[in-house]
């Protein structure tokens, strides 16, 4: 018998991808747990999204939640998603992935292991590409205790990962995570002062990189210019390496000039504004090399 609140929300966050977001739900039909409730956000789309999702609702082993609204960006899809759910753990699943076939069964069993543990705040996975190679480095072990300051920025575990979250404490970083337009970055950093992390060198998550991505594109859209600086700033603490806090100042200051901010204004946002304006000259050299490379919209 299930029981009357699933285990894990997994919320998709969509935009116009009708036409793939199925692998996302062939992932979830072949789970080995069905504990789960599936919450797709359509963000403003303008395909069948709506169609297909409810299709897919006909035939479900688990629940199927579909909501549209208006184009307001991924973090505001996801906190949009996250307001109806009251599980008391929470993935964000994008919708051109998939996750490996005993992904959930894995989580509840990570999970019931450390719930008990308040300092938890966050699990993380490893994430594999469609080939099944391991996507940027391993973490220093399984069972690993730390937290997203130390072990992802300062000892630099680079590459996408997977974070299954208690929806709580998501909840209570929200606004943080909706403001910045940023992605993971910065409500990991925020989580990262307050929670511990439980790392696994165990992918769950079959990343599909699409050609259109953000990331393959030369153009650069200014509010997503405002979120890399928002997280720039949360690395502009002195829990945070050196070397790394001055190349993210540079950035910071770099993003400044890119939408437009006067220096003034730049110096006080800044968590660090004597770094931020010794560093105002290279951070301008930045800039100058992103306008060649870039369009920003």
């Amino acid at each position: 018998m299930e029981s009357a609140t699933p285990f894990l929300a997994i919320i998709t966050p969509t935009y116009n991808r009708s036409s793939i977001i199925h692998n996302c739900y062939e992932s979830l039909k072949s789970q080995t747990d069905y504990d789960f409730v599936w919450v797709v956000v359509d963000d403003g789309g303008t395909d069948n999204t709506k169609e297909v999702v409810l299709e897919f609702k006909k035939n479900a082993l688990f629940e199927i939640i579909y909501i549209y609204r208006e184009n307001r960006g991924m973090n505001a899809a996801v906190q949009a998603g996250l307001e109806l759910v009251d599980t008391k753990f929470v993935l964000k699943l994008d919708s051109d992935d998939a996750l490996t076939n005993n992904a959930v069964e894995i989580i509840k069993d990570k999970w019931k292991k450390w719930k008990i543990n308040e300092k938890i705040g966050v699990i993380s996975f490893l994430v594999q590409n469609q080939n099944g190679v391991i996507v940027g480095e391993h973490f220093p072990g399984d069972n690993y205790i730390s937290n997203h300051i130390e072990c992802r920025i300062n000892k630099k575990i680079n590459g996408d990962k997977t974070e299954i979250f208690r929806t709580s404490i998501f909840k209570d970083n929200i606004n943080c995570f909706t403001l910045s337009y940023s992605g993971m970055g910065t409500i990991l950093c925020v989580i990262g002062r307050k929670y511990d992390t439980v790392y696994y060198n165990r992918a769950i998550v079959i990343k599909n990189y699409l050609p259109d991505g953000i990331s393959k594109s030369k153009k650069k859209n200014l509010k997503k210019m405002a979120g890399m600086m928002y997280l720039s700033n949360e690395y502009m603490h002195t829990d945070i390496k050196f070397s790394v806090r001055l190349n993210r100042t540079v950035i910071f200051g770099a993003l400044g000039f890119v939408v437009k901010i006067k220096v003034f204004n730049l110096l006080r946002q800044s968590n660090m504004p004597f770094l931020s304006f010794i560093c105002l000259f290279p951070s301008y050299i930045l800039y100058k090399k992103w306008k060649v490379k870039y369009d920003f919209e």
